[in-house]
């Protein structure tokens, strides 16, 4: 669970249920997914694998709803974590809200690597 104190603000108050295999959160519960296949074609990230959750509720005809993927896993190269979060919501009268986290952690260890 990400609590309110997490620096990334957009993952606060996410939480990963193992028992049910969902993840909360502000988008709704999103129910399991296709896991995530390290891939060659992964070249802004690098090749990366993991569990990924996502939801669709968006209505074709108005565009409202929301549209949510949340991933975790591990840089193929490094062992590094990684944490993928994109989420909107448009519904009518009110701001479309949005979160776009693709995040980093240090390597297995806790040692910080070279910068890249």
């Amino acid at each position: 669970r990400f609590g309110k104190s997490t620096a990334v603000e957009g993952l606060r108050g996410v939480e990963i249920d193992t028992l049910k295999n969902v993840v909360h959160s502000s988008y709704g519960e999103l129910p399991a997914a296709e896991p995530i296949k390290a891939s060659p074609n992964q070249r802004t990230t690098g090749p990366w694998s993991g569990p990924s959750w996502k939801v669709n509720t968006v209505e074709a005809k108005t565009g409202f709803g929301t549209q949510a993927k949340f991933a975790i896993g591990r840089l193929v190269d490094s062992g590094r974590t990684v944490i993928y979060f994109d989420a909107r919501r448009m519904e009518q009268g009110k701001p479309p809200q949005r979160e776009d986290l693709f995040v980093r952690l240090l390597p297995p260890g806790g040692a910080a690597d070279k910068v890249q």
